[in-house]
């Protein structure tokens, strides 16, 4: 976590230095954030002025989905509870912390269809997308997938009131719901094969 964190390496830079491959750093990075993360919001919850930490971590979570900010929103909010509590282990560095994005509500309706068209009209990457929305690259890959995982939800729900037994619901559930895919191909499918005159 210190060597990605704080010297900038790469997931792969770390993996050639260790013997590993760059999928299982990426594991372990992630689950020594989860680690920081709550311990950063469970632990010294009975300090003052910690009392909403747990809160905070679903407003931050909601903003960026990316758990190195997450733990560096903490160390900004909290930095005199979490410098002691660390105990002399380094933070965040002050130039990650510098750019953070910026600290901000739900995309609205607007902002999500700017980046559905983004993504699917000019071709954009997730990153390019995070930078021109001000968003962390993460926030913008859920936000796209969540987009489609609501157009699911409410075809799904359309289907639904159309069929009469629990033998039919069912069958639709192992058709479309437990299929594993992105939601956007789940999404066509449904249009396709259910909904084709809306195409």
């Amino acid at each position: 976590m210190l060597l990605h964190d704080r010297h900038a390496l790469t997931f792969v830079d770390i993996a050639k230095c260790y013997f590993h491959t760059s999928a299982q750093v990426e594991q372990l990075y992630s689950k020594q954030k989860n680690r920081q993360i709550r311990l950063y919001f469970s632990n010294p919850v009975y300090v003052p002025g910690y009392r909403k930490a747990r809160e905070f971590y679903h407003q931050v979570n909601e903003c960026c989905q990316n758990k190195a900010c997450i733990s560096a929103y903490f160390e900004v909010r909290y930095a005199a509870i979490l410098q002691e509590h660390r105990a002399g282990e380094p933070g965040a560095p002050l130039s990650f912390l510098m750019s953070l994005p910026p600290f901000r509500p739900k995309p609205n309706e607007d902002e999500i269809l700017k980046i559905a068209e983004m993504r699917e009209n000019k071709h954009m990457s997730f990153a390019e997308i995070g930078i021109r929305m001000y968003i962390t690259r993460a926030k913008a890959v859920h936000t796209y997938h969540s987009y489609y995982h609501e157009k699911v939800i409410m075809l799904f729900r359309e289907l639904q009131n159309k069929t009469a037994s629990e033998k039919e619901k069912r069958k639709l559930r192992a058709s479309y719901i437990l299929r594993s895919i992105f939601e956007k191909k789940l999404c066509k499918l449904i249009l396709e094969q259910e909904f084709p005159d809306r195409l």
